[in-house]
């Protein structure tokens, strides 16, 4: 039963939290629900790494270098949630983050291991050259290179120096989203990534990690975000 149903049960669990998430600010008997929230940004994603910890023992996968480099991807990008929400343990105050910071590096070493373990994936699942996929694929990640131009990355340097580490930083950030997005597209469509769950999932989740970076970052242009 377990090795068939158990995701369903953190899945359950991961769309409670969320929703709790946004519900705290409303619930009146909860007091100081900013402090509660900045806890969930640290608990949510060591569950996720106890649910591909709990996966990899279970399923036992024939290629384990694939999952743990996913799971240090997943692990950087908590630990960037962890001190963006509680930066004093870097001895930073919140209102002092500087740009780029520290967590700033933590989240783009992120990317690293999470487009490497895609690219081990694809591999894996499609190992000749499969060109019709990898002509998709740069379909999609051209058009979103173009869109992400347009609204995040132009916008985003303006006058700046295009040497300097803000800069590059700034940049940095939307490319890797898009690498992650030529990655995932490639592995959606190699020949049996459609009919597994378990791969829908990873690009699924993937192009939510897009969606969230563009709509954070296109808010923040705007100066909107709150």
């Amino acid at each position: 039963w377990a090795r068939r149903h158990l995701w369903w049960a953190f899945l359950l669990l991961g769309t409670v939290l969320v929703a709790l998430f946004y519900a705290l600010p409303s619930l009146e008997s909860v007091q100081r629900p900013g402090q509660l929230q900045s806890l969930f940004w640290v608990v949510i994603p060591l569950l996720t790494l106890a649910a591909m910890a709990t996966g990899l023992v279970i399923q036992s996968p024939p290629s384990r270098a694939v999952w743990f480099s996913l799971m240090i991807g997943v692990g950087l990008t908590g630990l960037g949630d962890t001190l963006w929400e509680y930066p004093e343990w870097v001895g930073v105050r919140p209102r002092d983050i500087p740009y780029p910071s520290l967590i700033d590096y933590v989240y783009l070493s992120s990317y690293v291991f999470l487009f490497a373990g895609i690219l081990l994936l694809v591999r894996r699942r499609s190992p000749g050259r499969d060109r019709a996929a990898l002509l998709d694929a740069l379909i999609v990640t051209t058009a979103a290179a173009l869109t992400s131009w347009i609204f995040i990355i132009e916008p985003s340097i303006g006058d700046t120096d295009l040497l300097s580490a803000e800069a590059l930083v700034t940049i940095a950030y939307p490319v890797m989203d898009l690498l992650l997005l030529g990655a995932a597209t490639r592995l959606w469509f190699s020949f049996d990534a459609g009919h597994n769950t378990s791969l829908r999932l990873v690009v699924i989740t993937l192009a939510g990690v897009l969606v969230s970076d563009t709509a954070y970052a296109y808010l923040a242009l705007q100066g909107t975000w709150q």
